[in-house]
């Protein structure tokens, strides 16, 4: 799914790199295990930035996890980059077809180790780029970012260790973001 010239340093505290993240951005990200006590990093994959949030001094970042396209039937809430656009797909740094469901999303904080670096001093491995980022920017309706706004205010003052002895335990963390009922009250055909 992801370009193999693609050198993953993972675990290691990301810079200030995440102050260029931006939505439609595409990043390398090992995801932990949502449940379970798992210390080891999978491999990583594509995820696509949603949005990012500044919380008390914290950078948030609100990803979407990559996957393979399982049916051409794209959904809504789907944003496919196809084998037939080979120019996406390398916009995106992608190398075969990724779905990305935006209903998926969850909350990360921006020095979280689960970011595979690049040589290049980023996780960022791509952008999307003409249909794919206009279905992601018509689907970011100010009613989701703000939803995403709360989630990660909620999340920072809830569920984020706060004390520094914990920060490591914070670079692990990946939280869900809870669907708003406005949210769920909107047509799924606005895209």
């Amino acid at each position: 799914m992801i370009h193999n010239d693609a050198t993953k340093t993972c675990g290691q505290v990301a810079g200030n790199w995440v102050d260029n993240l931006e939505p439609g951005d595409v990043v390398l990200f090992a995801d932990y295990p949502r449940y379970g006590d798992s210390d080891e990093l999978p491999e990583p994959s594509p995820h696509l930035v949603f949005s990012k949030h500044f919380i008390e001094d914290s950078t948030f970042a609100i990803l979407t996890t990559g996957t393979s396209i399982s049916s051409p039937e794209q959904r809504p809430i789907d944003i496919h980059v196809a084998q037939a656009q080979a120019q996406a797909l390398n916009a995106a740094g992608l190398t075969s077809p990724t779905s990305f469901n935006l209903h998926d999303r969850v909350i990360v904080c921006g020095d979280h180790e689960g970011y595979c670096l690049q040589p290049t001093g980023t996780a960022v491995i791509g952008k999307l780029a003409g249909e794919q980022l206009a279905r992601l920017q018509a689907y970011r309706t100010q009613d989701r970012i703000q939803t995403n706004w709360k989630s990660c205010q909620w999340a920072a003052q809830h569920l984020f260790p706060r004390d520094a002895s914990d920060l490591k335990a914070k670079r692990k963390w990946i939280i869900p973001i809870p669907y708003a009922v406005s949210e769920m009250a909107q047509s799924s055909t606005e895209i």
